[in-house]
């Protein structure tokens, strides 16, 4: 699991390694109580990774899904050029914060944010994400398709669920425009972002495969797949996606008039 969690690990946005934490409960809380992770309890979708479950994480991938021919390959591979994602004209920031109104927000909103806006890559869904104007914050509908507003939980459902219930019937009331649901994946873009990462790869054999991933079917899947086959590449890959995806949701909010402000900014 360890192993796995290393295809999954993503920097938040207090700097802090994370990793979504799609696996096996018992699993996952064995490695909490060994201190590799934070405690995969609770309503987050991701855990923190510890500096020691991340270097163990890194060893096992390598032991268990690297070959020796793969490393051979990687020692004669020439060393990669740094990669701006930003660099171009299309992500020029045409804002100021200081002409937007501050949105009071956690680190964890806006990973969650960041895994709504990338879905596609990673295969994840199941909530929705709004902008609240009134509150001045994120809000996060953990919900199932079937919820309705005639139907409320019953006493013994857990606190989350009637929360999400509340939450729910407040944004469907919604006439005045205070909420704004924030746009799922893109694919267009996704592949536009592979395409574009593909062409930074200075190894042509490697970067030939990339690209080819991108025609015919499951483009995403195989995309990752192939990028496993090279470590670094794939922590590339990213940084590259992180990069942009964290723009992207800097941008969104600014043309609703706010800026991200976290904790640690204050």
């Amino acid at each position: 699991t360890l192993a796995l969690l290393y295809l999954v690990m993503h920097n938040g946005q207090n700097g802090a390694t994370r990793a979504w934490k799609g696996f096996d409960w018992d699993t996952m809380d064995r490695l909490h109580q060994k201190g590799l992770i934070s405690n995969p309890k609770g309503k987050a979708r991701s855990v923190v990774v510890f500096e020691e479950g991340e270097k163990r994480a890194a060893k096992l991938f390598e032991e268990f899904f690297g070959t020796d021919a793969a490393d051979d390959d990687q020692r004669d591979r020439p060393d990669e050029e740094p990669i701006d994602p930003l660099a171009g004209p299309r992500f020029e920031r045409t804002w100021d914060p200081d002409d937007l109104e501050p949105l009071n927000v956690t680190s964890h909103d806006l990973d969650t944010c960041e895994l709504v806006m990338t879905s596609n890559d990673f295969g994840f869904g199941g909530f929705e994400v709004y902008l609240d104007r009134k509150e001045r914050t994120i809000r996060i509908l953990d919900r199932e398709p079937t919820m309705d507003e005639d139907t409320p939980p019953a006493e013994s459902d857990p606190e989350w669920v009637h929360e999400a219930y509340e939450l729910f019937c407040t944004i469907i009331k919604d006439s005045e425009g205070r909420f704004e649901m924030l746009p799922n994946a893109d694919a267009y873009t996704d592949k536009r972002d592979m395409s574009d990462f593909a062409a930074s790869v200075s190894d042509t054999e490697f970067a030939n495969r990339l690209a080819n991933t991108l025609r015919g079917r499951k483009p995403f899947r195989r995309f990752r797949d192939t990028l496993a086959e090279d470590p670094s590449q794939f922590e590339r890959w990213h940084a590259f996606k992180d990069a942009r995806t964290k723009w992207r949701l800097e941008a969104w909010l600014a043309e609703h008039g706010f800026y991200p402000v976290t904790s640690d900014d204050t």
